[in-house]
């Protein structure tokens, strides 16, 4: 079970917003590529762009009021964790139910918005960003 925490400000303290059942990461993923909102009836995040990081060690993932830095679908997300986690990208894309050629556009895809010109690359600016959960 991962608690989210939302992170305000110096005036409010962080609120447990709730607890989800996915991992860390996928929650991070969710919250990042804007499918899954948390605090939406507070008028305080109402409509604002949020920023979440994963703390797998703990279950937890904090919430910021802030953009990402680098706007990801959840896809993108799963194709970097599967990367990150060694995986090659025929693996990652069994693993998702998608061709390897969808797998080779996420990844296209990622190399622009990180501006890399590998996967390799693209792994380490992810993490320079904070965007591999951990």
């Amino acid at each position: 079970m991962t608690r989210i925490v939302l992170l305000l400000d110096n005036q409010f303290p962080a609120t447990l917003i709730c607890e989800d059942p996915r991992a860390p990461r996928d929650v991070m993923a969710a919250i990042n590529s804007g499918s899954l909102r948390v605090g939406g009836a507070d008028r305080i995040t109402d409509r604002k762009p949020l920023w979440a990081m994963a703390h797998p060690s703990v279950n937890v993932v904090t919430v910021v009021l802030a953009a990402p830095p680098v706007q990801l679908g959840e896809r993108h997300y799963k194709i970097l964790f599967g990367l990150a986690d060694g995986k090659t990208l025929k693996a990652v894309a069994t693993a998702q139910g998608i061709s390897l050629r969808s797998a080779e556009i996420y990844l296209y895809e990622l190399k622009q918005r990180l501006r890399a010109r590998s996967a390799e690359e693209v792994l380490a600016r992810a993490a320079d960003f904070g965007l591999l959960g951990g």
